[in-house]
């Protein structure tokens, strides 16, 4: 093989090999990426479910003051799908915890039907805000 031809094919090798090795090298920046954008966005989530979880727990622990709050369940509707992977046992806390949300809003909304301020669910609204605080605290604790 004459010299040149030998020249030809070594740059050709050494393209290829740089090639290669830079497209592997991007691959696990890429993943590198990922797992630290997953790790941000869990971070996010966690605080908006945990921001949200203590304004049900300082509501609930007010005061009876003769009205019917109902409870926020925006960060749950947003971060339903990824609070499922959290580690633990956060996630079943967290859903039994807005099955109970669910239920004062469920009363709070039918104390409206039924004609707000006549008091005939208060009693069972109350009861819920205690379950609502206990709940709450123990969520709190597994953040």
């Amino acid at each position: 093989m004459e010299l040149y031809q030998q020249v030809i094919l070594a740059c050709f090798l050494t393209t290829l090999f740089g090639f290669i090795a830079g497209f592997f090298f991007h691959l696990l920046l890429v993943r590198r990426q990922r797992r630290e954008s997953e790790r941000d966005r869990q971070k996010g989530v966690k605080q908006g479910l945990l921001m949200e979880v203590q304004s049900h727990q300082d509501l609930a622990k007010q005061p009876w003051d003769g009205r019917m709050v109902p409870l926020s369940t925006d960060a749950w509707k947003e971060y339903k799908d990824e609070a499922s992977k959290f580690p633990g046992e956060l996630p079943d806390a967290l859903r039994r915890h807005y099955v109970e949300v669910d239920e004062v809003n469920a009363i709070v909304s039918k104390d409206l039907q039924l004609g707000h301020g006549k008091g005939y669910l208060d009693e069972s609204y109350k009861k819920q805000c205690a379950t609502i605080a206990e709940s709450a605290g123990r969520v709190i604790g597994l953040f």
